[in-house]
């Protein structure tokens, strides 16, 4: 009785049999889903345009008419204040545990936390949740540099005849101290204030970052020359050859390629007789200044 219902009920609305068996079986639930043209109702009924939902035969306000288009009942607002900045972000009340565990929002807005100058607008990741968009206010009368962080820390070494420096976010002092061997402080309070470049320096944990170098006024310093350097040698038949390098790397170089601190000078070896390259271990290719004797023939020994 109930399809022989339906069949009478699509004759009225001008149906097509197949249509109204359709709508019979569906029920309701296919007139609840959101719709740009009437086509999009697969036979149920057409397009509201204000709810944008599909809607019965009939249905003459859209108070009648069922709508999945409306905004999520329960949204709640979230806050976070960073050193002169406040961040809000309006989302769904579900998420809102993820967004206070995962990212230290408090429920508020930054309104009342007297934050009132718009400053604009990036997005967090949030497990969980993904990305969510927050919108970031100043107190009135407040300027910030935008994109640098709140706390930041100036760390320096000085290593020979010049001090370098970097300035970064105060969260990754610690990692600079422990590998890079950096201090708190400056190279000006250390009495070198002549710029003198800067170099990249690979961190653990943080990555590269940029130290500027300075030096003592009156200081001559060749570019690019490590402040300790040593000279060795080693003595090979009628021949003498010499490297200077680091001294850092010194013990490597007399454990591996038996060299010994001095110069070929000094044993009597003057005259200049070309160079090679020595491949030691863990310092990798080294430049050999080789040398002979004054005045004497170098008779090739024969095996």
């Amino acid at each position: 009785m109930w399809i022989r219902f339906a069949l009478l009920a699509a004759c009225a609305a001008g149906l097509e049999e197949n249509e109204t068996v359709s709508l019979t079986l569906v029920g309701k639930d296919q007139c609840a889903k959101t719709c740009s043209s009437d086509g999009d109702c697969g036979g149920c009924g057409f397009c509201f345009p204000a709810p944008h939902s599909c809607c019965s035969a009939g249905v003459t306000s859209p108070l009648d008419c069922p709508s999945t288009v409306a905004a999520p009942s329960d949204m709640v607002t979230l806050y976070k204040i960073t050193g002169d900045m406040c961040g809000q972000a309006t989302l769904d009340a579900k998420y809102a545990s993820p967004a206070k565990s995962f990212a230290g929002l408090k429920e508020g807005n930054c309104a009342d936390q007297n934050y009132t100058v718009a400053a604009g607008t990036q997005e967090l990741n949030v497990p969980v949740i993904g990305k969510i968009e927050i919108k970031k206010f100043t107190k009135a009368g407040v300027s910030i540099e935008v994109g640098i962080p709140a706390e930041m820390v100036t760390l320096y070494k000085v290593s020979g005849d010049t001090c370098g420096q970097a300035t970064l976010d105060a969260k990754y002092a610690g990692p600079a101290r422990s590998f890079a061997g950096l201090k708190d402080g400056n190279c000006a309070d250390q009495g070198y204030t002549v710029a003198a470049g800067t170099q990249e320096l690979n961190v653990p944990v943080l990555g590269k970052i940029e130290i500027k170098k300075f030096t003592k006024a009156g200081a001559a310093l060749a570019v690019g020359t490590p402040a300790e350097m040593m000279t060795l040698y080693k003595i090979s038949g009628e021949k003498c050859g010499q490297a200077t390098l680091d001294a850092k790397y010194a013990s490597q170089a007399k454990s591996f390629a038996g060299l010994k601190e001095g110069s070929c000078v000094d044993q009597g070896y003057t005259v200049a007789d070309g160079s090679q390259e020595l491949n030691v271990p863990v310092l990798g290719k080294i430049q050999i200044k080789l040398f002979t004797k004054a005045a004497e023939s170098m008779v090739p020994v024969l095996v």
